[in-house]
């Protein structure tokens, strides 16, 4: 599979020892944030393993991934990641993706922020991104909301796909944060029997974020993956989207995340 901007600029980033992931100290797993300022850069490295996932959430099986996240201001940052995972067919195969977000709401614990991106998915199809992302992180508590807009460059696949992540935590103590975060897929097939890609698929569950040092955090989280509907498509696509005929699967996730 041939890597696209993203991995390159990982590439940069480990060389160089710059880094670029939304807020490695952010207490979401799936939920995107706008970064802190005060952490201007952030390596993740997460180990997961899935059954029955859909894409951008997770792969298939076995799933190690890279994230790195910079502030070039406080305006500006890069997102980018580089993964290795399994498809239903099978496959193992690499998918990476950058995106350069913008933040340009910043009032107290409030902050507001969108960006462009690329993708190249697991199932080989190369997706535009476009992404809105807000958030309200204190000392003692955690909301955060982003909606990504997706438009694949392949045949059979949505015009535009909208992936909805929801997430909110709370600190039990000065150091462990417990949290719930939902991320829906596909949600036009609640009242679109004709959605091209086999309904509304959703991912739900905890979260829990444990502050090993002022620099370091450990996550660990995910939760069932549920078809909420399904069509005809989903005969139709098959395994090159990695669609599994409307069965549940589940989600699980362990991140490592270092703050400089």
């Amino acid at each position: 599979m041939p890597f696209t901007g993203s991995a390159g600029i990982i590439a940069v980033g480990l060389l160089f020892g710059v880094s670029v992931s939304v807020g490695a100290q952010s207490p979401f797993l799936f939920a995107t944030q706008p970064p802190s300022i005060a952490e201007r850069v952030t390596m993740s490295a997460d180990a997961g393993y899935n059954a029955r996932a859909f894409e951008p959430v997770a792969g298939e099986r076995l799933e190690p991934r890279a994230t790195l996240v910079t502030m070039l201001s406080p305006l500006f940052s890069v997102h980018g990641q580089l993964a290795g995972a399994s498809t239903l067919d099978r496959r193992t195969r690499l998918s990476d993706q950058v995106e350069f977000m913008v933040t340009p709401v910043r009032s107290g614990a409030i902050a507001v922020g969108s960006s462009l991106g690329f993708r190249h998915e697991y199932s080989g199809a190369d997706v535009g991104l476009a992404r809105v992302v807000a958030a309200r992180t204190t000392s003692r508590s955690g909301l955060a909301a982003d909606v990504l807009l997706e438009h694949a460059f392949a045949p059979g696949r949505d015009a535009v796909d909208v992936i909805t992540t929801v997430g909110a935590t709370r600190a039990l103590t000065q150091r462990v944060w417990l949290g719930v975060e939902a991320v829906g897929s596909d949600l036009e097939g609640l009242i679109d029997s004709a959605e091209a890609e086999g309904g509304a698929t959703v991912l739900i569950g905890p979260t829990v974020a444990v502050g090993v040092s002022d620099r370091w955090r450990l996550l660990l989280g995910g939760g069932p993956v549920v078809r909420a509907t399904t069509n005809k498509a989903l005969n139709q696509v098959g395994p090159s989207l990695g669609v599994p005929n409307g069965q549940a699967g589940y989600v699980l996730r362990v991140s490592l995340r270092r703050v400089w």
